[in-house]
């Protein structure tokens, strides 16, 4: 029994460990483009458990998220905006500039401030 526990908590620290790597590493790569887009937006940036960093914030009254993820899948940018239930977001390639996210954030501020389009 004391062998599965310790099992389980070498498990979870070596997740913890694996994602901190890649938060590290996507930090270094994309740190640029990460500071250009939150700053512009006055987002703040924020690390968690996943392997990812991105920022947060409301723009236009609406909850605004764009992370840079890593990890198992192929490596994307997911922007994803929220006002109530309405929700949407994109997934876009690593390397897209500051503009390009800004454009795609803009589109679906817009998309999810009109009240007339149905949920997914």
């Amino acid at each position: 029994m004391l062998v599965g526990i310790l099992l389980l908590l070498a498990i979870a620290w070596i997740l913890v460990i694996r994602s901190r790597l890649w938060q590290v590493w996507l930090g270094r790569r994309y740190g640029a483009p990460l500071r250009a887009v939150s700053g512009g937006l006055g987002l703040g940036t924020r690390e968690g458990w996943r392997p990812a960093v991105g920022a947060r914030g409301r723009v236009g009254g609406v909850h605004l998220e764009i992370a840079w993820r890593a990890g198992s899948l192929r490596h994307r940018v997911v922007v994803a905006v929220r006002s109530g239930i309405l929700r949407r977001s994109a997934v876009l390639r690593p390397d897209a500039g500051p503009e390009a996210i800004r454009a795609r954030v803009d589109a679906l501020v817009a998309r999810v401030g009109r009240r007339d389009d149905p949920p997914p």
